[in-house]
């Protein structure tokens, strides 16, 4: 699962083998692409099944921020949408460089 620099430093090479611990250490863990856009684009393709599974293979990605981080998304207004004008042939990491987080 991608995480970002920043939630690397914390982790400082680590990798933690239970949720909690991520958590613990101040580290937040969401959806690359907010379930709520990626739910929009699935009920637009509906009745196509490969289309479905298309969409769910290139855009359902996790990955662990800081919560600061995790702030700066908020800031940036992006906690449950994708940037304007974005689509899903676009990257999925938008959000994160829209915020100007590094992953």
């Amino acid at each position: 699962m991608p995480i970002s620099r920043a939630a690397a430093l914390v982790l400082d090479g680590t990798r933690p083998s239970r949720f909690g611990e991520y958590t613990n250490l101040g580290l937040h863990y969401e959806h690359a692409v907010p379930l709520a856009v990626l739910f929009d684009l699935i009920r637009q393709v509906v009745t196509d099944g490969d289309a479905i599974k298309d969409l769910i293979e290139s855009q359902y990605h996790t990955v662990w921020v800081t919560k600061a981080e995790n702030e700066a998304i908020k800031f940036a207004g992006l906690i449950s949408r994708m940037p304007d004008g974005w689509t899903s042939s676009d990257s999925w990491l938008a959000r994160y460089e829209a915020a100007g987080l590094e992953l």
